[in-house]
């Protein structure tokens, strides 16, 4: 199943990919799930859409950064799309800009994303951030998360 962010992909050539940190993570969960196409997923999360600057699809507003992009490339390989893009803008929150290098990677305290597991209705993603695992579980439409100091 192809999501609704390949095919505005293909259907633009453009695309914005925002950088949501780990407290946002039962709202990109929310996002990722399977909406009838047309169904706008960041009002079903509560997020907000900005105009990006360079490239017609929008950007999240409560992301810390942004990367917005233009399609040069596609491949499809089995059921995974690849899409290579040019770099066309990048910004970030009036917070970040102050911050130094080590500062920023800090303040975003993005998710690293380790595994997904499906046994039957029950659908597992493990992820960590700085010092913590978070183990979010997906059982008929309802969600529990775990966490636990590493």
């Amino acid at each position: 199943m192809k999501h609704d962010t390949y095919g505005n992909v293909m259907e633009t050539g453009e695309s914005a990919i925002d950088m949501p940190s780990a407290d946002m993570i039962r709202e990109m969960w929310v996002t990722q799930r399977h909406f009838p196409y047309g169904t706008n997923e960041l009002e079903e999360a509560h997020l907000t859409a900005v105009r990006s600057d360079n490239v017609t699809p929008r950007r999240i507003k409560e992301c810390k950064a942004h990367i917005e992009c233009k399609a040069l490339w596609t491949k499809t390989i089995g059921s995974t799309s690849l899409v290579l893009g040019s770099i066309e803008a990048v910004s970030m929150s009036k917070e970040m800009e102050k911050l130094d290098v080590k500062e920023r990677a800090i303040a975003l305290n993005r998710l690293i994303f380790f595994s997904y597991q499906r046994e039957e209705s029950v659908r597992k993603w493990m992820f960590a951030q700085m010092g913590r695992i978070h183990i979010l579980t997906e059982k008929d439409g309802e969600i529990e998360m775990k966490s636990e100091i590493i």
